[in-house]
């Protein structure tokens, strides 16, 4: 049988288990309010903690400021300065060493090969939109396995 959604009832999200290796605070890149919104509902019902940033620029200052930030998803089609990609590059080469390992995902709504195989190179994952929970969560899984190679 099916539950039947209550917009009046209090939802309880998931809490990450929390032991070293675990992700519990993402930053979330993302120029379109709509979609930033969107995924950083999606990743505080499944218990994670977020912070925001709607462009590279922002999200590099947010790195720098909050120390406890365990992991990175933005979009690559950024209508500022920078894009995900060069965002994810500008990580990676970071020399504070919490960079070096740190997973990040790249979510866009425009497929490219080279954009895919470029963010494998830099130890991250790729994911399609429109995308749903699981796709998320695999995602997640994906980046903190390569980012540990």
């Amino acid at each position: 049988m099916s539950e039947i959604y209550d917009p009046n009832q209090e939802v309880t999200p998931a809490t990450p288990e929390n032991k070293e290796g675990i992700i519990k605070k993402i930053l979330v890149v993302d120029d379109d309010d709509l979609v930033l919104a969107g995924v950083i509902v999606t990743l505080e019902m499944e218990g994670y903690e977020t912070v925001s940033a709607t462009s590279a620029e922002e999200a590099l200052n947010k790195l720098s400021e909050v120390g406890d930030i365990d992991a990175v998803l933005t979009d690559n089609d950024m209508s500022v300065e920078m894009s995900g990609i060069e965002l994810l590059q500008r990580i990676r080469t970071n020399s504070d060493p919490r960079f070096k390992k740190m997973p990040i995902i790249l979510h866009t709504g425009r497929h490219s090969e080279e954009t895919e195989q470029t963010v494998k190179n830099l130890q991250g994952a790729y994911l399609e939109k429109p995308y749903g929970t699981e796709d998320l969560k695999k995602a997640l899984e994906t980046a903190k396995e390569r980012a540990a190679q």
